[in-house]
Formats: structure tokens, sequence, C-alpha cells
């Protein structure tokens, strides 16, 4: 042991001491003056009780502090040349080490007679340890008395230890400090501490404490499995205090002290003893739990006095101490005014002792009168027996056999079919408790009321749901609500059997308690009642219908079964799957397998016409432009003979639904040649137009739509040739091939486009049109002057490439739909795009009466049929869009169109080229992803995302398109695709090049101009297209470069046979547009389609994204492809997230 200055870890001195004074033997230089001074008040207060030399250089002491117990001392010390060379103190203070009661300890020891002038304590300079220079104290020096005693008894007062050679044994020392208490029993607070066997056959404190043992401070030597156990003690230590540290004692006491007792079980298993502080008595621990309990012993009268006991042992309470608060041990054997009965025993309570135990406890015997006696057993022994254990020790007051709690079912049978089931126990005293409450059970309850619970299980009649897991195993849930089948199921069949079961008490309430369930005799039937909307409108004074009144009819759809009227919301819910029995409020019930697919497509029909026309719940609203829901109707086989009336009133209405269309002569302003398929379309277009209902000519591109639109207006001149004129607004890309088509196809018609503005005009557009049978103008034109248009009568509004209209924010729609013609035709080979809200959009134009509200079409279709699944929905639109869309796909009516060949080409970009790609990724896949925090931050900042989007599809095909500093990195793409380009013109044929980025045209544009080949460009800025087309029609020009948006429709390009695509867009839709342009009716070729992807760059995620886009188009109009996202469509956070990665 070496030499510590106070406030610093261990260390060597290597100066010399300090000159001491008188009377501190040097101890100021290891503690300080003020703890020095702080001892010696201690000391002259007399606080040092006790002080005793265990070994040379080694003290134990007691010394009175601020608690009620003293604290205790162990001191380690070396005296060099008259002073302290060495000094360490433990204490159980808050200190605990070298503390001023270790130095008080220490000061008394060294003014005792036993001190420096006494026994020789000093070791000489050399280092020698003091325990080699000292008189081992040993047996052989002990008192005659106590070797003859020893002799006597043959063994050691000490404790006997087996000593191991290789290992310290450790013990747990007892510190018990008994306090009274107001009750019969006392207090006790009780503390451990590890203690060490030395060499010396001793238990020493020293050089062992919680801090050592718990972070390994000098643990070698110990046995593992000791260390182990002492560690896990002090680990729970600190999780029962996690803000203070460890200190030298541990309190039993304390709070979350009953944790300790597992702990100390552990212990003992390997070999760590209990001793008691001071002469290291044993202390047992006890294996079997204390408990409380109630003696009942009748003298006089019968009298309930509280008692511990310890097996079937009653306990002292003279020399019984409860430890901690609330309490949760004890120990035996120890009184403050008598000696330590031996064994000295520590056990735990088998239950804590409660505040209302821990008042039982406290009030001593309770006397029961004789005449109360019969009400205290009935009614409060029960009820203390849930909660204690009670016994006649003496058996002098007989105690009544307990009955087991018996379970009790109450059912409460409410409105709507509502059946509550509340389980419980009722004791013997009539209290009840929730089924799953087993608090304060006696174990022989427990397992009659676990058979209770076996037997009824058994019955197998409870449903699935209603049973759970209980303390015991599965048992019935406490609570639990039956609704419709399941209510009626259990009151028809296990409600009987319950009843019967003599282990249960049933009881049954409720409004509802009394109603009978019985099934249906008969089956449903469906029954028609009526109105339509002229019932308000009246009729005219020649006593017709006025237009309003035979517009739309309104049925009232009845169900009724055994006489009475089954609500429709019963019927819906149970067709729905909701329910397995259809119940009504009598109590009558019909099983749903009783109705067949029949009445599901009735529930069809009425939810749609209450989702899309705002009808009553039990109307079906049909139309004009609905009459097929009557058809559907019908086709259901529900409608008995009763119906006739109304099927005579519906056949009248379906004349005017354009279901059906018969063949015609062909106008004779039409001088062309109609496939049959066009025939087919020009007779569905002039039924449409005869009965004053409008469509949508959805035919794949490519297919003739436009002399077959050309057809009806022809008929519509011949039907009124002084009428107004028809209107036709298309792009203004095709504006000329629309005059040029009317040309070739109807001559005798006067057409006039209208290319410009009102203002640029100089005349009104009534003179412009005046004679005119067909006006052509542009999207842009007719949004800008439609007031003007609007004041025009017109015959037919035809919308070309009618999906410029589908955006219903946009004004375009606005005007579309708004416009004052008699019937409106669009004309597109991509109805749907994106959403079904484009496809609303052109119906809404088209057949205004169909959906005529987007929200409730919203609810109704597109979010379920988007959201997958929704199959009955997606077929129910087909249906209803059916005799308004008109669609036929190459392959349905053009076998013999040559095949398309289409082939993805990967080109790898140079390395130059690939570094300067992956430079920008980095940068603005960063920018990118931090603007995609949430929906709002995508919806602030799209433009700027679709601005880094569009600058990483530029960067793929050529870098100077983003900057011009990279001028000297070629083309990667480019260099590819005019070498194949060279070889598709020297093999003699002709291709159509496309590309979204009219700069890149530009660049392919240079380099075939400078190798000489004949080319000519089709972009925005094209002032005479049709001289373009001609020239590539011609030949002149092999190669035609066209910007996807400027060329994608409206022209006929099949003496192309090739097509390249330089770079993908995700809108397959679009690019299958521009590709028609070959691959059409009057291509006698195979067109070879080349697509251009630069690899491992952002074009190989749009062609991802691309190809995820196809469902929603095919599963609508049954198409086989030419689905995608218009160029306009907004990306979703996900989608461009996706084409980061």
């Amino acid at each position: 042991m070496v030499g510590e200055p106070a406030g610093h870890g261990r260390a060597h001195w290597r100066g010399s001491w300090p000159a001491a004074t008188a009377t501190d033997h040097g101890l100021a230089w290891h503690v300080g003056d003020v703890v020095l001074g702080r001892a010696r008040t201690v000391l002259a207060h007399g606080g040092v009780l006790t002080c005793t030399q265990t070994r040379p250089g080694e003290l134990q002491a007691t010394v009175n502090g601020t608690r009620p117990w003293p604290y205790q001392v162990g001191v380690s010390f070396v005296m060099s040349g008259g002073r302290v060379g060495a000094f360490e103190g433990e204490c159980d203070c808050p200190v605990e080490l070298d503390c001023k009661h270790a130095v008080a300890a220490l000061l008394h020891y060294l003014g005792s007679p036993d001190g420096p002038g006494g026994r020789a304590l000093s070791v000489i300079d050399s280092g020698v340890d003091s325990a080699d220079q000292s008189q081992e104290i040993d047996e052989d020096a002990a008192p005659g008395w106590e070797q003859s005693l020893t002799q006597l008894l043959g063994a050691s007062r000490k404790p006997r230890v087996d000593r191991d050679r290789v290992h310290t044994l450790l013990a747990l020392q007892v510190s018990v400090a008994l306090h009274p208490s107001s009750g019969p029993f006392g207090g006790a607070g009780v503390r451990i501490r590890p203690i060490q066997f030395n060499a010396r056959n001793r238990w020493v404190s020293t050089g062992v404490s919680w801090r050592d043992l718990r972070y390994g401070y000098y643990t070698a030597q110990y046995r593992p499995e000791q260390l182990e156990s002492l560690r896990g003690v002090a680990d729970l230590e600190l999780r029962r205090n996690p803000q203070q540290a460890l200190t030298t004692w541990i309190g039993l006491d304390g709070p979350g002290g009953s944790q300790l007792w597992d702990a100390l079980a552990d212990a003992q298993q390997v070999g760590i003893d209990l001793l008691l502080d001071g002469a290291h008595t044993p202390v047992e621990l006890s294996a079997d739990p204390a408990e409380i309990a109630l003696d009942l012993v009748r003298a006089d009268t019968l009298r309930v006095r509280p008692i511990l006991r310890l097996g079937e042992r009653i306990l002292d309470p003279d020399t019984t101490a409860l430890i901690g608060q609330p309490a949760h041990g004890l120990i035996l054997g120890l009184a403050a005014d008598r000696p330590a009965t031996p064994p000295i025993t520590v056990a735990r309570l088998r239950r804590p002792l409660t505040a209302d135990l821990a008042g039982m406890l406290d009030a001593g015997t309770i006397e029961i009168p004789a005449p109360d006696e019969s009400r205290f057993l009935a009614e409060y022994l029960p009820g203390l027996r849930r909660r204690i254990t009670v016994l006649s020790s003496d058996s002098s007051a007989p105690l009544p056999e307990p009955s087991p709690p018996r379970a009790v079912l109450t059912v409460t049978r409410g409105p709507g079919h509502r059946v509550a089931l509340h389980w419980q126990w009722q004791d013997e005293s009539g209290r009840r408790r929730d089924l799953d409450d087993r608090r304060g059970i006696i174990a022989s309850d427990r397992t009659a009321m676990r058979q209770t619970i076996e037997a009824l299980l058994a019955t197998e009649v409870l449903p699935d749901d209603a049973i759970g897991s209980g303390p015991d195993g599965p048992q019935p849930q406490t609570r639990h609500l039956l609704l419709g089948a399941a209510a009626v199921h259990f009151m028809t069949s296990a409600w009987p059997i319950l009843r019967s079961r003599p282990e249960l008490l049933t009881e049954l309430d409720g409004p509802d308690a009394e109603l009978e369930y019985r099934p249906a005799s008969g089956q449903p039937e469906l029954d028609l009642g009526g109105h339509d909307d002229g019932d308000d409108a009246g009729s005219d004074e020649d006593g017709d219908e006025t237009a309003a009144a035979r517009d739309w009819f309104g049925l009232s759809v009845r169900v009724r079964v055994d006489g009475q009227d089954v609500p429709f919301e019963l019927l819906f819910r149970a067709l729905a799957g909701e329910d397995s029995l259809l119940i009504l409020p009598s109590g009558t019930y019909l099983d749903v397998a009783d109705l067949d697919g029949r009445w599901n497509r009735l529930r069809e029909l009425i939810e749609e016409s209450r989702a899309m026309d705002d009808a009553g719940p039990d109307e079906l609203r049909i139309s004009r432009h609905t009459a097929s829901r009557w058809a559907e109707l019908e086709d259901t086989g529900l409608l008995g003979p009763r119906a006739a009336a109304w099927r005579e009133r519906m056949r009248a209405l379906a004349v005017g639904s354009g279901e059906r269309y018969a063949a015609g002569p062909l106008p004779a302003g039409l001088q062309a040649h109609l496939r049959s398929y066009q025939r087919e379309g020009l007779d569905w277009l002039r039924e449409r137009f005869d009965q004053g209902l409008g469509g949508v000519l959805a035919d794949d591109m490519g297919l003739g739509k436009t002399v077959q639109m050309l057809g009806l207006i022809a008929h519509a001149r011949e039907q009124d040739p002084a009428g107004p004129p028809l209107l036709v607004v298309a792009p203004t890309s095709v504006i000329g091939n629309w005059v040029a088509e009317a040309a070739r196809f109807t001559p005798d018609l006067r057409v006039v486009p209208v290319t410009t503005g009102g203002g640029r005009r100089g005349r009104p557009l009534a003179e412009v049109i005046g004679g005119a049978d067909l006006v052509v103008t542009s999207y842009q034109l007719f949004r800008l002057g439609a007031d003007e248009y609007r004041e025009l009568p017109w015959t037919a509004l035809i919308l070309d490439e009618a999906q410029f209209v589908k955006n219903v924010q946009s004004k375009g729609f606005r005007c579309a739909r708004d416009f004052p013609a008699a019937v409106t035709f669009a004309v597109t080979g991509t109805p749907l795009e994106n959403n079904l809200m484009e496809f609303w959009a052109l119906l809404a134009v088209a057949a205004p009466g169909l959906f005529p509200d987007s929200r409730r079409f919203t609810e109704h279709y597109r979010l379920p049929i988007e959201r997958g699944g929704a199959t009955e929905r997606l077929d129910q639109l087909r249906r209803r869009a059916a005799p308004f869309l008109l669609r036929r796909t190459k392959e349905q009516v053009a076998p013999e169109l040559p095949p398309k060949v289409e082939q993805v080409i990967e080109v790898d970009l140079s390395p130059r080229h690939q570094q300067v790609y992956q430079r920008h990724l980095q940068r603005e896949r960063q920018k990118i992803l931090g603007l995609l925090q949430d929906k709002r931050s995508l919806d602030d900042h799209r433009f700027q995302i679709l601005r880094s989007l569009t600058l990483l599809r530029q960067l793929s095909l050529d870098p100077s398109l983003v900057d011009e500093s990279y001028r000297d990195i070629p083309s990667s793409k480019l260099e590819v695709a005019i070498d194949r380009i060279c070889e598709i013109v020297e093999s003699g044929h002709r291709v159509l090049v496309f590309s979204q980025f009219t700069r890149f045209l530009a660049r392919a544009r240079d380099q075939l101009h400078h190798l000489g080949i004949a080319h000519c460009l089709l972009d925005g800025r094209t002032k005479d297209r049709s001289a373009v087309v001609e020239a590539f029609r011609t030949g002149v020009a092999p190669v035609f470069l066209i910007s996807l948006k400027a060329g994608g429709f409206g022209l006929n390009l099949t003496e192309a046979d090739y097509c390249i695509l330089l770079d993908p867009w995700w809108n397959p839709a679009a690019e299958a547009q521009a590709i028609d342009r070959a691959h059409r009716i009057g291509q006698t070729k195979n067109v070879i389609v080349y697509r251009y992807v630069a690899r491992g760059t952002i074009e190989e995620k749009v062609m991802a994204l691309k190809a995820g886009k196809a469902k929603l188009f095919d599963d609508v109009l049954g198409a086989a492809a030419d689905a995608g996202r218009s160029a306009g469509s907004p990306l979703s956070a996900d989608e461009i997230r996706g084409l980061l990665e």
C-alpha cells in the first residue's frame, strides 16, 4: 500500500514526506485540513463507538453520524517513520471513501494504548509489506476460555469455511437495524455488502466493494460463478437507482428491494453465504415464502387475528421484523431487547404487504359478536379468502367448505340485431368480477374455474372470435359484441345450449330481449313502381309529353319477402358480403346464399344510379344516355309479368340510346372506297348524329378516322343542305391535312380553314365562314375566340385529336363542354393516357348526360379502378361507355397490315461523355431529392424538378445541348444513329427520325448535310409544312427529321418503312402516334423501329417507367397497347425518385 495525496488517485510517492504536526500523524497530507478538522470534531464528540484492529494495518469501526444507526467503517494504513505513510478508508456514508468517519477512527486508534506507543505497527522504509513484518494473530492466541469452549464444541465459533486454495471466497455481510412499529410486528432495515475470506481465515470487507466487483477491479482471484452472481446484484441495484452510483451497502428495505430476493437465492446456489454483521453469524435464506394469514379462534366469541407464518409455523412478533415499505420480506431471530436466537432467517413474503393488509395487520385481533357471526361467514369470509389465507390454528372455529366462483353470462340484445355478451364470475357472497380477473383467487378455486371454462368451451357453440386468451389458457372474452348473422346464429343455436348448462348462470335483457328470429319461408321478389320527370313538368296544351318528361324515368325498385319490404341498405350489405344473412327488423332472416348473381347485378345498377345521378335509395334512374341500365335490369331475369308496361316505355327510350345502328348507303357526296370497318364506323356515327347523340371515335391510329368523319359531314349536309356548318377543331399542324382530305374525299363541300384570330383577320368570323359547309380551325384559335364561335349556329362540333381537351382544368375543355352545338364528336386514337379523368373529360364533351358529375364519377369509378381490384366497376364502366365509344385496333380490322418490328439499341457513352453525365447527375439528384420532402414541396418546385430531369435527358443525348463548352465531346448516340441512317439510305429505304429536342435534330441535320444526304426537317418553326411533307413523300429527301410534338400526329407517311426514335419519352402513346405515321393503312412494307437508349443514364429509367403505364388503357378500352402518360401529365414523387435511382 502506497501513499495517496488527497484529491488524487493512487500514486507512488517519490519525494520526502511533509513534516507532521504533533497531533495529525501526517493525515493532513492525505485528506486535507478540512476533512481532518471534521474528523477531530467527530472524535471530540465521542462519535467513534467501537474501533477494533482486525489485523496489522486494518481497522473495523462503528462511528456515529447523521442517520439513526452508526456507520460501518474500514481503515487500511501503513505507518512509516512515525507518520501515516499510506491511508485508505471505506465507509457506508454517502462520501464512502476517505471520509471524516474513517479519519476519526484512525485518530482514535492512533491515540489509544494500542497505537504507535503500544504495539509496533510501523515498518521500515525499505517498502516491505507490514503484513509480512507483523505478528500473526490466530486462534492459538485466543483467551483460554475461548480455546476451552472451542475444544468442547469441536469447531471454531466462526463459521466454517472450506478453503479454496485457488480462489478467494465471497460472502454477503448482512447489517440489520431494528426499529419499532405501531403494529404487532416491528420493522427492520436490512443491508448487504460483499466480504471476502482472506489468507488469515477471516471474513473482511477490506479490498472488496460493489464497485470493485461490478466494474472488474482486481477480481481475477474470485470464483467466476460467485463474481457473476454478485455482479447481478450490483446491476439490479443500478437499475433500481439509475441516478445513483453504487455505495458500500445495498438495502433490501429501500424502493424496489423486493427485486433482490431472486438474486439472493441465485447467490446462495453458488455458495455465497449470508453472514450477520459483527460476529458473522450465518443467516439462512428461506426457500419458502412467508405469508400473512388470518387465524380464526373461538373463545367466548369468534376472534380474527392476523398472523405471519412460514410454512406451518406461526411466527413470534417479538422476534420477527418486516422488511421494506411496503413490506415484502421478514427477518426472524432478532429482537431489540434480547440476544439473537439462531437460526437467523430471512424470507420473502408470498405477496407484498399492501396498505389494506398492513392495516389489518396493525389492527390486531378483531372480535365478531355472536349475532354477526353468520353474516361474517356468508358475506365477509368469502371475500377475505380471496385476499388472504384464512385458517383456524387450533381448530376451535370450524370453517365452512368454500364453494368456487360460478360463471355468469349476461346477454344484452339491442336494436340493429346487436347481441352483447358479458362473462363474469360470481362468488359465494354474490359479488362479481370479470372473467379474466384472478386476483386473490386461491389455487383450488382457480382449478375449479378452469374446469368450468373447459366444460363451456367443450360445447363448441361459441364463435371463434368470442374466445380469447386468459390467465389459465383459452377462455371466452370478457366482453364481446355480436352483429347481424353472428347474433342470429348465437341466439338460435348457442343460447339454448348455454342456458341448459348447470355450471353457468345466464341472464337475458335489453330492449330486444323478446325478439324471435325465424327463417323466411319464401323467396324474395322484385317489384317495380316509378315516375318520370314529367310528373311535375306537366304536358303541353295538345296533351303531348314535354321534352323533359321524355328524357328520363325513375324506377322505384322494391324487394319483398314473406310480404315484408326489404330495405335496400340491408340487401346491399348482404350482397356486398358484409353479412351472410339478410335480417329484417321483424326477425325474419334470409340466407344470402339463396340470392344468386342476379341480385348482385341489381345491386350494382342501384348503386351506380345512386352514385352517378343522385337517385333515391331504392330508385333506378334511366335516361337516353343510360338506357343500357334497363337492358341490364331485364337481363337479370328478376322482372316478372307485372313489368310489361315498363317494358313499353323503356323500349321507346332505348330507341334514342343509339345502342344499335343499321347499315345504310354511303352519302352521295363522299367519294371514297371505304373498308368494311370504316363503313361500320360511318353507320355508327350517322346513327348517333340522327338521334341527336354524340360519341367518341377512338379507332387505333392509322385506321382512317378522318375519312369516316368526312362521311358523317357529307351525310349531315345531305340531311340539311342549308343548315349551319360543322366545326372541326384540330391541332394547327393538321389543319392543312383536313383541308386536303376534304378536297379529296368530299370535293363538293365548301371548306373554310380559319388560321388567324379576329384581330389579324380584319373581318368578323361570320363573314369569313359565310356559305361554308365545313369550318376547320385550331384549338388555340377556338379557345381564344370562344365567345365569337359560340355566337354562331353550328350543326355539330368535331374535336380531332381530342386528347387536347382531356385536362378538365383547362380552358380548352371548358370551351368544348359549353359549346352550343346540337351534337359533339371526339376523335382520338388515345382516349385515355394517364388516368380516368381524361376519359371522363372526353365523355363529358361528347356524351354529356352519361356521367354528368366529375366528383361522383371519381368516387364511383375512377378511384376504385385506378387503385386496382375493382373488376366489377371496370366491367360496368365498359358497359356504360360502350354505346358512346367506338374503338377498333389494327389487329382487329387490318390483319393484312405488314408487321411492325421494334428493336431497342443500347448505346454506351464515351468515357468523357459518361464523366460529364455522372458529374451533373450527382448534382441534380441531390437537388431534386432535397425538393421532394412532401407533396406540397413537389407541387411548389415541379418546374425546377422537371427542368433538372430535362437537363439529364439532354446530357444523355449530347453534352453540348446543356453547355456549349462541351462542344468538343462528340454525341455517342448521334454517331451510332447517323451510321444506321446512312445504311438505310444506301439500301434504298426511307426513314423517319424523331426526337423531343429540336436542337438535337439540328445536330443531326448538320451531320447529314456534311455527309451529303438529302433530308428535310419538320418542327414548330416550319412555315410550309405541306411542302416539307411533299418533299419526303415524293422521294426528294429520303430522311425526314421530325419533332415529336410537331409531327407526331396528323401525317400520313407510309412511304417510310424505317422509324428511329432518338430519345425515349415516358408517354408510349406519343411514341406510338409517331410510329403510326408510317405503320398505317396503305403501308405495304414491314416497318422497322429503332429506339436508341443511352446505357446507364436516365433514359433506361424512362423506358422502365413507360413500360408500367400501359395497363389502365388496356383495362378500360380493351385494347392491346398504347397506354401511357402524356407529356403534360405530372410525374409523381415516387416516379421522380425512380428516375434518379
